[in-house]
């Protein structure tokens, strides 16, 4: 595989303008739902339909991208039918086709993210660049463009359509010129699926990234709300999401080497904890300014634990099952989780409203960090037992 900086340059374009189009998207859809008379309950279900398509839809892709003879197929299809579905999403507001629209969105999103990941991934093992590179120019791209997003949107409620569309038109259009990654599966040899679950500690990772993805759901989807109870507006909102992203970048500038340093299992109970913080810092929170410095916990959360597991998932799986592997931490974490959080926390706070559900979202992430502490341990005890039991 040709390696040079021009593709480099190129996977740089694509992590800007894939975060800057469906997930920058995202970020801004439950104001744009309140704003055209939606209650909770419903922006719930809307934005639930993502991490429910992820469930069903991520396996199909991930093991189509490992099959295809190039991943890159399966790519270009998906960033086809983002860029389509978000241009749709213009022409009305009636809740039964935005609903169909968003149900067809979230099929084609579904393996978006843990794709580009995969692709990314593959292609920067042989070369001399980190992934962290690439990953902090998209995270620059989300910064830069929620700021834009967030002052377009006070005047003109549908410009969030038109800015991620034309961004989802730069991923078809980068994809034309990126170098081909080829489906391993796609040859003769064949590896089973359930390889995934013998790779040490991967299960305990995936399971605190379920309960991390579960409560972060519910902030993203409801954080913008809530902020605006308290006297927030729509480009104070753009400002935050701006700081926030910038507080990524340190660790995905460092990453390699924090991760070298402490360890997988350290860094994530770290982003765990953080994520627990944030949550209980945001419940008793009175103050819309205290928002900014509350949200820049951000960088220690959702990047973190992302990040490094897409590199452990990468390091520690088979060639063949490489776009699998991204695919099941996805559908499990930014799946399943991020349906219940987001399902859940509508539900939740249509009945006790969201500052309560903060605290019931806090008490969820601190169990889990405790369950996390114990899978930990049981795991470290029974290694210890196979190697005393092992012969010498």
């Amino acid at each position: 595989m040709q390696t040079s900086k021009k593709n480099l340059y190129l996977f740089m374009i694509l992590n800007l303008a894939t975060i800057a189009s469906v997930p920058l998207l995202s970020s801004f859809l439950p104001m744009y739902f309140e704003r055209i008379g939606y209650n909770q309950f419903q922006i719930g279900l809307l934005t639930s339909l993502g991490p429910l398509c992820c469930i069903i839809v991520q396996p199909l892709s991930g093991v189509m991208a490992d099959r295809a003879k190039f991943k890159n197929t399966v790519l270009q299809a998906i960033y086809i039918g983002c860029a389509v579905t978000t241009f749709a999403l213009i022409f009305r507001q009636d809740y039964y086709y935005v609903f169909i629209v968003m149900l067809l969105q979230a099929v084609f999103q579904a393996g978006m993210v843990s794709l580009n990941e995969t692709i990314t991934l593959e292609y920067l093992e042989n070369t001399p660049w980190p992934y962290g590179i690439v990953r902090v120019f998209g995270s620059g791209g989300y910064a830069l463009f929620s700021m834009v997003l967030g002052a377009l949107s006070g005047s003109y409620a549908k410009s969030i359509f038109i800015v991620t569309g034309l961004f989802g038109l730069v991923c078809i259009l980068t994809m034309l010129k990126l170098p081909r990654i080829e489906g391993h599966q796609s040859k003769e040899q064949k590896v089973p699926y359930k390889k995934l679950f013998t790779i040490p500690n991967l299960m305990a990772y995936i399971f605190i990234h379920i309960i991390i993805q579960a409560t972060l759901s519910f902030h993203l989807v409801f954080f913008p709300v809530y902020l605006k109870d308290l006297g927030g507006s729509d480009n104070f909102y753009g400002i935050i999401l701006f700081f926030q992203t910038v507080g990524e970048w340190p660790f995905l500038i460092w990453g390699d080497k924090i991760i070298k340093k402490f360890g997988v299992t350290r860094i994530i109970m770290f982003s765990a904890i953080v994520s627990t913080l944030r949550l209980l810092l945001v419940y008793f929170l009175t103050d819309p300014l205290l928002a900014l410095p509350v949200n820049m916990l951000h960088g220690g959360t959702y990047i973190v634990i992302t990040y490094t597991l897409a590199v452990y998932i990468n390091k520690e799986t088979p060639d063949e099952l490489k776009a699998s592997g991204q695919a099941f931490n996805n559908l499990t974490a930014q799946g399943a989780g991020r349906m219940a959080g987001s399902f859940l926390g509508g539900i939740l706070s249509q009945y006790y409203g969201i500052k309560q559900t903060y605290l019931f979202a806090s008490i969820l992430s601190i169990l889990g960090i405790f369950a996390f502490t114990l899978m930990i341990q049981y795991n470290n005890r029974k290694k210890e037992a196979e190697k005393t039991a092992a012969p010498v």
